[in-house]
């Protein structure tokens, strides 16, 4: 039996595109340690970013290792793989993180808010606006400002 160790701090396993935590598939670059998540190597036509080689695989050993250190997100219908050390970074942005409808009170996930909004929700924004002619912020509720405009809190 062979034994190899492998030392890997939290920075390598940040994808060094977009910054988010590295989660399955993990992908490497053969001529190096680059480390890259799946969606940006799927945005760089499959090449490693860094030092442009084609030369990319599904290192399935190193994470069937590191699995274990990995936890689902909590939040129901998400599917992602997170390390421990990073998983309320993400519970706390993923698309389905559960909001109370502040119209209704239903508990919604962001991404179906719109469609909530649209048709499920029992409360007519239009008839509850209407008096005051605020139909137009009837999101309003739901946003926060930030540097670069508007987003959903």
């Amino acid at each position: 039996m062979i034994q190899v160790t492998y030392n890997l701090e939290r920075d390598d396993l940040i994808c060094s595109i977009c910054y988010d935590t590295l989660g399955t598939p993990l992908i490497q670059c053969q001529n190096a340690n680059h480390f890259v998540c799946f969606g940006c190597i799927m945005k760089c036509k499959r090449s490693c970013p860094h030092c442009k080689t084609s030369k990319v695989f599904h290192n399935k050993q190193l994470e069937k290792h590191i699995k274990d250190q990995m936890v689902n997100c909590s939040n129901e219908g998400c599917q992602k793989m997170l390390f421990e050390w990073a998983a309320q970074e993400h519970i706390d942005v993923c698309p389905y993180k559960q909001y109370k409808c502040k119209f209704c009170d239903e508990f919604i996930s962001m991404q179906s808010l719109n469609k909530h909004i649209k048709s499920t929700c029992t409360v007519n924004l239009m008839e509850q606006t209407k008096d005051d002619h605020s139909g137009s912020l009837a999101l309003a509720p739901y946003h926060t400002t930030s540097a670069r405009g508007y987003y959903f809190e």
